[in-house]
């Protein structure tokens, strides 16, 4: 490997992540380097978008951005596979044409994590928190309180197919964990849906599938060492963190990646924003305003509209002071730690919309800064 970048969403995501990753792919695949997108923290909840010169508009959710230009997918042991998405988005986008490897601590969610979190969700009522319904938090609490042993990955995969009635065994107690909880079934079909075990064998299918195309590893280097370029493709964004039980299980910043990269040091960091701010779902959001009061030429956003989980996509103003005292206590703390400085830049997206530019490259001093229009790529 010769270079690692690290892209961060700087505030709430939706930032444009997937446009900056497919960008840099984009350029060393030119150069004919060989790339690897890693999708370093939280899960399928992501979804990260990108529409191409051509128009063509594509969404990732349980691979990477860069795959529209021939990028291999890593899932880090801090991302949680998703069999069921996974399945979905392989015959989405080709994935068959490309490697993907798992790594063989990866957490992995199960139909009743993401149901659960529908059924909870949908009972807050008007107290909702906001989810992406993909059970990111129930899968984490369950690994944390599950009386019985975790199977990892693998071993499910094994007794799914050499013990069956095993695996539809191991299932059946997970969703047992969450009857013992109370299920506050959304309706019918629902509680159905709960109560079927061909839903168990669907997803059984699922994990088999997915295990037949995922190359299982323990050692990043060894696959590193296979690329010339390696991107962290993180998920949300860094004011996740700062909003309590509302917001995110995972660490949005470069600290998974840096434990990953262990103390290599030809790494790049690249913090994305628009040019304002945005948040979809609900909570709070202090510098929310309607964006007819942000700028007048703010698009209709094709790749985030209004679901029933999240609710409206919201705007606020982008204060620049704010932001580089958030990047800075993401970055500096490694700074300090290696006794170097990383190349930082920031990525403007959207800037078609608004033209903050010379405001952020006042603010932001020891930034480079790098400018896109809307999401294309």
């Amino acid at each position: 490997m010769k270079q690692a970048r690290i892209i961060v969403g700087a505030n709430y995501g939706d930032e444009g992540k997937g446009t900056v990753v497919a960008n840099y792919t984009k350029a060393a695949v030119l150069k004919g380097d060989r790339v690897l997108n890693v999708l370093t923290n939280g899960g399928s909840q992501r979804g990260h978008s990108i529409i191409t010169d051509t128009g063509d508009s594509h969404t990732f959710k349980h691979f990477g951005s860069g795959l529209v230009y021939g990028a291999d997918t890593l899932f880090s042991e801090y991302y949680i596979v998703n069999p069921m998405q996974f399945e979905k988005e392989r015959y989405e986008h080709n994935v068959d044409a490309y490697l993907v490897y798992m790594h063989e601590n990866c957490k992995w969610t199960t139909p009743y994590d993401a149901l659960y979190n529908m059924c909870i969700e949908h009972a807050r009522g008007k107290d909702r928190h906001g989810t992406c319904a993909m059970g990111i938090w129930n899968t984490i609490e369950r690994y944390e309180t599950f009386a019985s042993r975790i199977l990892s990955f693998q071993e499910f995969v094994g007794y799914c197919t050499n013990a069956p009635e095993f695996a539809m065994g191991y299932l059946k107690s997970i969703r047992a964990y969450y009857d013992a909880k109370g299920v506050p079934f959304v309706d019918e079909d629902t509680e159905v849906a709960w109560k079927s075990d061909s839903m168990m064998e669907h997803f059984m299918k699922d994990c088999v599938h997915m295990y037949i195309k995922v190359i299982t590893f323990n050692n990043y280097w060894e696959i590193f060492n296979l690329y010339d370029e390696v991107i962290f493709e993180n998920g949300q964004g860094l004011q996740l963190m700062d909003m309590g039980e509302r917001s995110t299980p995972s660490n949005t910043g470069i600290f998974d990646a840096m434990q990953i990269l262990s103390g290599f040091n030809d790494v790049s960091l690249h913090y994305v924003t628009r040019p304002y701010v945005t948040k979809h779902g609900y909570g709070s959001f202090n510098d929310e305003q309607d964006k007819k009061f942000i700028a007048s030429d703010i698009k209709e956003d094709r790749t985030n509209n209004y679901n029933e989980w999240q609710g409206d996509f919201r705007f606020g103003k982008l204060d620049l002071n704010d932001l580089s005292h958030r990047l800075y206590r993401d970055y500096n703390k490694y700074e300090s730690l290696y006794q170097t400085r990383f190349s930082k830049t920031l990525e403007l997206t959207h800037c078609d919309e608004m033209d903050r530019v010379n405001e952020c490259k006042t603010a932001l001093h020891n930034f480079k800064v790098n400018t896109y229009a809307t999401a294309k790529v």
